[in-house]
C-alpha cells in the first residue's frame, strides 16, 4: 500500500491540466482533452477545485471520464488528472473520492494498485459514511479472492502465496515436506482469518447508520444473513479440509434478515418487496416458509407500487395454481396490468386463458389477438404457436401461407434469443476473467 499511495500521491505534483495535455500538433485524443478544458463549467469547476473545494475536484474528474474517457487509450491519458483530483479531494477529507479511487484501482488504471488497496479505500470512504464505499467494501468483503496472499491460477481457482523456500539450513526430505505442510496451513489460516475479519467489518459498516435508508445496502445486508458468505474448500494447503462439504466465512442467519426485510417493504422498497415474494413463494429458507396470503401481500404491494414483473409473477403463480392453488380473479387482474405495461409473457399467458377457457369464457378470436400481439412483442412461444396453429388447422382451417409467416417469425426470434445469449455468456466470461 505504501509504494501505491507513493506513486498517487506522486501524480498530485503534475502540472496544470492545460499544461499536461497542450500539445502540437494535437491528435484526436488530445483535442478531446483540450475541449473538455475550454468549457465554461470546466474552468469554473477548476478555479473551485484549485481553491480547495473537493466537490469540484471529484466532478472534474468523474466528468473528464464520462466525456473522453470511453476508451482504453483515453482514459489512460487522463489517468494523472483524475487521480490528482481524486486525491486531493481525499486529502481534503471528501469521502466520495475513496469510492472513486478505489474503482479506479480495480479497473487496473493504476498498476501499482492492488485489489487490497482498493479495499482499503473503500474502507476508509465507508468509515465516513460514504454508502458507495460500504456497498463496495462489502461486496468485496464476499469475494473469495480477496485477501493478501490471494491470487487465481490459470483454472480460475484460489492460490494462496506463502514462502516456500529453504533457510539454508539441512533438512532430510520428510523434513522440508513437514515445513512446507506447516507453511501452507499457515497460509490456509491466514485466509481464514483475513475473509472473517473483512466479511465482520462488512456486516458493521451494513448496520451503520449511514446505510440503515439505503435500499441497495440493507439488501446487500439480507442477502448475507440469507445466505451467509461461502469459502471454497481449502484442501491444497489444509490437509484436514475435505472437498466434499461447504465452507462458511459467515454461515446463514435468515432470521436476521426478516426484520431488515419487512421495514423496508414497509417504505415500499421494490427489491425488499421482490425478495419478499420470492422467498414466500420457494419457502427454502429456515424463517420463510412457502406462504400464499404473504406471497401475494407482497408481490400485490410491488406490483400496486408499478413493478410489472412482480404483478406478471403473481398474475402467473395464481393462474398457474402451483405451488397455492388457482385465484384467477387475482391472476387475470396482474396478468392484465402487465399486459398493459407491455409485457409479452403476460399477453401471452393471457391469450392461453382464452384458448383453454381457464377463468375466463373461452374465445379464440380474442385468444388469437392476443398471441399475435404476444408474438410481436418477442415471444417465441406465441409465434410458434400461431405457425403451428395454421399449419395444422387447429381452429378448423389450414392455413399455410400464415403459417409460414408466423413461423419465419418464430425462426426470427429464437435467432435472437440465441444471439442474446451468446453476448450474455461472453459477457459474463468478460467480467469473470477481470475479477
Amino acid at each position: 500500500m505504501r509504494k501505491f499511495l507513493f506513486a498517487a500521491a506522486a501524480c498530485l505534483a503534475l502540472s496544470a491540466p492545460d499544461a499536461v495535455f497542450a500539445q502540437e500538433p494535437l491528435n484526436l485524443t488530445e483535442q478531446a482533452i483540450a475541449d473538455f478544458f475550454a468549457q465554461r463549467d470546466v474552468k469554473r469547476k477548476q478555479v473551485s477545485a484549485e481553491n480547495g473545494d473537493p466537490y469540484s475536484m471529484v466532478w472534474l474528474a468523474d466528468e473528464i471520464q464520462k466525456q473522453t474517457g470511453g476508451d482504453w487509450i483515453t482514459a489512460k491519458e487522463i489517468v494523472p488528472f483524475r487521480v490528482k483530483m481524486y486525491m486531493g479531494a481525499i486529502q481534503a477529507g471528501y469521502a466520495p473520492a475513496y469510492d472513486r479511487m478505489a474503482k479506479m484501482v480495480l479497473e487496473g488504471r493504476l498498476p501499482e494498485g492492488t485489489k487490497m488497496d482498493a479495499l482499503d479505500f473503500y474502507r476508509q470512504g465507508a468509515e465516513l459514511g460514504d454508502v458507495d464505499s460500504i456497498i463496495g467494501y462489502a461486496r468485496m468483503a464476499q469475494d473469495e479472492f480477496i485477501c493478501s496472499i490471494c491470487s487465481k491460477d490459470d483454472e480460475g481457482e484460489l492460490l494462496l502465496a506463502y514462502d516456500n523456500q529453504a533457510d539454508g539450513k539441512k533438512r532430510s526430505l520428510m523434513e522440508f515436506a513437514a515445513a512446507s505442510t506447516d507453511k501452507r496451513e499457515a497460509a490456509a489460516r491466514t485466509y481464514e482469518r483475513e475473509r472473517f475479519e473483512f466479511a465482520n467489518t462488512a456486516i458493521a459498516l451494513l448496520s451503520s447508520n449511514a446505510a440503515a435508508d439505503e435500499s441497495a445496502a440493507q439488501d446487500r445486508l439480507a442477502r448475507i444473513y440469507l445466505n451467509g458468505i461461502k469459502r471454497p474448500a481449502l484442501t491444497r494447503y489444509a490437509s484436514y479440509e475435505s472437498g466434499d462439504r461447504e465452507y462458511y466465512i459467515l454461515r446463514p442467519e435468515p432470521a436476521k434478515a426478516k426484520p431488515i426485510l419487512e421495514r423496508m417493504a414497509a417504505k415500499n422498497n421494490r427489491p425488499a418487496l421482490q425478495l419478499l415474494t420470492d422467498l414466500y413463494l420457494v419457502g427454502s429458507y429456515d424463517g420463510f416458509p412457502q406462504d400464499r396470503a404473504r406471497f401475494i401481500k407482497y408481490a400485490s404491494q410491488a406490483a400496486d407500487g408499478g413493478d410489472m414483473a412482480s404483478a406478471y409473477k403473481l398474475g402467473h403463480t395464481m393462474v398457474a395454481g402451483q405451488p397455492f392453488g388457482t385465484d384467477f380473479d387475482v391472476g387475470a387482474k396482474y396478468l392484465y396490468m402487465a399486459h398493459q405495461a407491455g409485457r409479452a409473457d403476460a399477453t401471452l399467458d393471457l391469450a392461453f386463458m382464452f384458448s383453454e377457457g381457464r377463468g375466463v369464457p373461452q374465445n379464440m378470436t380474442t385468444s388469437l389477438a392476443l398471441f399475435e400481439e404476444a408474438a410481436n412483442r418477442g415471444s417465441v412461444k406465441a409465434a410458434q404457436f400461431l405457425a403451428d396453429y395454421w399449419r395444422e388447422g387447429m381452429g378448423g382451417t389450414i392455413n399455410p401461407l400464415r403459417a409460414s409467416v408466423w413461423q419465419k417469425k418464430a425462426d426470427e426470434l429464437k435467432a435472437n434469443e440465441a444471439r442474446g445469449a451468446e453476448t450474455m455468456e461472453l459477457m459474463k466470461q468478460i467480467t469473470n476473467s477481470g475479477s
